[in-house]
């Protein structure tokens, strides 16, 4: 199937990756800007070379299925800005994209935050 059913083509799969939106461009200041920003890309996710029956038990199956998946989100070119550009401004592209569908997966990933107490400095990766 295409991006509409999931993308579920092969050993891929497509998942709609949302973001806060504030990632730095081009030198932009965010830093005097108020408000929520929400950007969304697709990403294909392909684990074809991993063991995902190994997975479960962890070691290294699972390391390199972290890995393979980190480099593939990785390779998104301007973290997925791009998409929206062509989806939603460019009237070619955006009627092609359109006709995809969307993920049927999503993956929120809002940054960092705090945990935890809120007394005293912020550590990062608190519990």
């Amino acid at each position: 199937g295409g991006a509409g059913s999931g993308g579920s083509g092969g050993s891929g799969v497509v998942v709609e990756v949302e973001g806060h939106g504030r990632e730095a461009l081009g030198g932009v200041d965010l830093s005097r800007t108020v408000g929520w920003f929400t950007a969304a890309h697709p990403v294909r996710l392909d684990v074809g070379g991993v063991d995902v029956g190994a997975v479960v038990s962890g070691g290294v199956a699972a390391g390199e299925l972290l890995k393979v998946v980190k480099e593939q989100v990785r390779a998104v070119p301007g973290d997925g800005l791009g998409f929206g550009l062509l989806r939603y401004l460019h009237p070619e592209a955006g009627a092609v994209l359109a006709g995809l569908g969307r993920p049927v997966i999503g993956f929120n990933y809002l940054g960092r935050f705090a945990g935890g107490s809120r007394r005293g400095p912020v550590s990062a990766w608190q519990p």
